[in-house]
């Protein structure tokens, strides 16, 4: 279900003309041809934030070269709200950045829990002993994030979504292609046997106007692909030095002092590594500890469903390790959470 758009003071539905723009400008900006082009054309720019660093470093950042290249098309955020799997400050802190950025919001309302409960049941009433949590290699939850997010997207003829992926964070992010066919554009466009991801972006383009422009034209677009975690603090408004002393005032017990005047999500502040659900599968064990402290409930609620399926949360790392490690931590007086040497 999408929520209701919150309008902010929108400075993007003009009809001024394009000015030109020179190669080198793109190139400089980080912008792909075939991006501009589309823009130029009058193409929405939706922009998926999650409340982390990178989708926030995207969303400023995208406004500058918005402004810088004239486009005129419409331009908004995009957050999917995973309900009780969300750090309870995340949706306030979407909507406070999209008014700083001066961007429309459209909150897509999204119940990532129910859809685990509903996989597990569904595997247990075939007997089916494969695991049901996603995990790396079979990441359902952004799947179904992913087509929250279309649905808004399917209002637009012509779109592109941006989406905060870096290829420093390693893994499968780093082999993906800046810009890239959506899967929601019109099949129309195929050849007999081909599937979408078959084509490049500029073969999709061509062949949808040489169609007469049928259905909708949809691209990813990975802005911050090439980006590294320095640029991304600086996008936010803070350093990465600036981050790990805030997070070390917050290991201090100076909880109030971490979080004044700080610019990024709070869980940062609070000692987080990465921000996604309170309780992830890709997290760290510092990033599980931090949601687990903050989300107790639903601790205990997925840890139910380990001892009802015996399938840890983790590949080799069960809820109930986490819970121990904070039983420690408060056996020891160590109420504060470790801050891991590496970022990503």
């Amino acid at each position: 279900m999408i929520g209701v758009i919150q309008h902010q003071l929108s400075l993007w539905e003009t009809t001024a003309p394009q000015k030109p723009v020179s190669e080198a400008l793109l190139k400089d900006l980080g912008v792909p041809p075939i991006i501009h082009l589309l823009m130029s054309l009058g193409a929405a720019l939706s922009i998926s934030i999650s409340g982390g660093k990178d989708s926030q470093a995207m969303l400023f950042w995208l406004v500058h070269v918005y402004k810088a290249l004239g486009w005129s098309g419409r331009i908004e955020a995009v957050h999917c709200d995973l309900g009780v799997m969300e750090w309870d400050t995340t949706l306030d802190f979407c909507q406070q950045i999209c008014r700083q950025a001066g961007v429309d919001l459209v909150i897509v309302q999204g119940d990532l829990l129910f859809q685990l409960e509903n996989r597990k049941n569904k595997l247990v009433a075939e007997g089916n002993t494969k695991p049901f949590w996603p995990s790396l290699n079979a990441r359902y939850c952004t799947r179904y994030k992913i087509n929250q997010i279309d649905k808004d997207l399917r209002k637009f003829q012509l779109v592109i979504g941006a989406v905060g992926i870096r290829a420093q964070e390693g893994g499968k992010r780093a082999q993906k292609p800046i810009v890239a066919v959506r899967d929601i554009t019109t099949q129309c466009i195929l050849s007999k046997g081909e599937k979408l991801h078959h084509l490049t972006p500029q073969e999709a383009y061509q062949r949808w106007e040489e169609l007469g422009r049928p259905g909708r034209l949809a691209l990813d677009w990975l802005p911050l692909h090439d980006w590294r975690v320095e640029r991304v603090w600086e996008w936010c408004g803070t350093t990465l030095a600036e981050y790990e002393r805030r997070a070390a005032l917050w290991r201090s017990g100076r909880h109030t002092e971490a979080l004044e005047g700080w610019t990024a999500h709070p869980a940062y502040a609070m000692g987080n590594e990465r921000l996604s659900c309170a309780l992830c599968i890709a997290a760290s064990m510092n990033d599980l500890k931090n949601g687990a402290r903050h989300k107790p409930d639903l601790l205990r609620h997925l840890r139910g469903w380990e001892n009802e399926t015996g399938w840890s949360f983790q590949n080799g790392r069960s809820l109930k390790e986490v819970e121990a490690a904070l039983e420690s931590q408060e056996r020891e007086g160590q109420v504060n959470l470790p801050l891991s040497k590496t970022v990503h």
